[in-house]
């Protein structure tokens, strides 16, 4: 990144984002592809700090990308505000029909400290 983030105390690790919560993974309404859906951290818990997600994908099913592995990044969303309740999401048109996909999604702040991932989404994605 363009900014590191900065380094922890002697001893103590940073402070990252919380979790994102209800990672979803559904096949798009428009048959192509797969929409990956998920709710920011609540707010005291990590929402406040959060600027963006990263978003990664593996092919078939499975815990996801724990650790996450910087080889699946399909793409960040940058946060615009999410109000308390409210949803973001993530389309992947390149998710190909019949196979599997399990998606994992993190929060970053702004200095790009990232959160521990989310419970995985798998999903099969439909036959056109």
């Amino acid at each position: 990144p363009a900014i590191q983030p900065p380094a922890a105390p002697a001893g103590q690790r940073p402070h990252t984002p919380d979790p994102v919560r209800g990672v979803r993974a559904d096949t798009a309404e428009s048959g192509r592809g797969v929409r990956v859906s998920w709710a920011p951290p609540p707010v005291g818990q990590g929402a406040e700090q959060t600027t963006a997600y990263a978003i990664y994908r593996r092919e078939g099913r499975g815990e996801g990308c724990a650790p996450v592995d910087p080889g699946t990044l399909i793409g960040t969303v940058r946060d615009p505000g999410t109000p308390p309740g409210g949803r973001l999401t993530l389309a992947d048109p390149s998710a190909r029909p019949g196979r599997d996909y399990t998606y994992t999604v993190t929060a970053l702040d702004r200095v790009h400290r990232e959160s521990p991932p989310a419970r995985a989404a798998t999903v099969t994605v439909n036959r056109g």
